[in-house]
């Protein structure tokens, strides 16, 4: 699941990337979405590294790591 999110993003971000000589409405528009993408490729990140993390643990303590 997180592999298709990774490629959905990196999709959406080169299709943006696609749009040449936007006008100035879309400019900020543009801005805000690579800024949700780019937020969004952060958290898929975190939760890459978790699910790694989680992968790695022993059966027995796996629980462990839902707490802070």
């Amino acid at each position: 699941m997180l592999d298709t999110a990774s490629s959905t993003l990196k999709l959406s971000r080169q299709q943006i990337n696609n749009i040449k000589l936007p006008d100035e409405n879309m400019k900020p528009l543009i801005k805000q979405l690579n800024n949700a993408i780019n937020d969004a490729s952060i958290r898929l990140n975190e939760q890459k590294a978790f699910l790694d993390k989680y992968i790695k643990t022993g059966k027995l303590s796996r629980k462990s790591l839902f707490y802070k």
